[in-house]
């Protein structure tokens, strides 16, 4: 199975990723990790998180499909079949991973981790982010654009739920689903 995590910044989507990773015996691949790659390979300051949003922004916009296959031929994952996704973010990327996964063929399911916004932002300044910083960042295209693919997700589970309970609740919607 191909589980696409997709969220707002801080929303817990890293977090379940690993958690449902050990639980299902699955690779996480981190689509945040991807672009800080392709970031220091342009020669953009991989740790300007607005130079990220940009660069992610346009990759997975220009053409999906391909920054799909990119990302899994770069991370050994072209033919996995169970992977976990983490930072999903747009839903022509979406498409993409379903595409991908049908062709192997293996089930695939987008879940869209819904946080408040002041849970969020408790979670970055954790993290030691600035409110200014914060602030920046979510107002980016990427954050506003995310209600898209929060329409294309298969399950919304409550990201400030315990972490177990997410877990459980993800398997139990698809044992219901089987």
């Amino acid at each position: 199975m191909h589980v696409a995590l997709a969220g707002h910044l801080g929303s817990g989507k890293s977090t379940l990723a690993k958690a449902l990773g050990a639980r299902l015996n699955a690779p996480i691949a981190s689509f945040g990790a991807y672009v800080r790659v392709r970031a220091q390979e342009a020669g953009l300051d991989a740790d300007d998180r607005t130079a990220l949003q940009d660069l992610g922004q346009r990759l997975a916009t220009e053409a999906p499909a391909a920054f799909v296959a990119d990302f899994l031929a770069r991370n050994g994952f072209s033919a996995t079949p169970a992977l976990i996704y983490d930072g999903v973010r747009h839903v022509g990327v979406w498409d993409a991973i379903a595409a991908h996964a049908g062709s192997l063929p293996v089930r695939s399911s987008l879940i869209f981790l819904v946080t408040s916004p002041e849970t969020r932002r408790d979670r970055l300044a954790k993290r030691g982010h600035a409110p200014e910083q914060i602030a920046h960042w979510q107002s980016h295209a990427m954050e506003r654009e995310l209600d898209q693919i929060k329409a294309a997700a298969d399950l919304e589970f409550d990201g400030a739920q315990a972490l177990e309970s997410l877990v459980n609740a993800f398997q139990a919607a698809v044992a219901s689903s089987d």
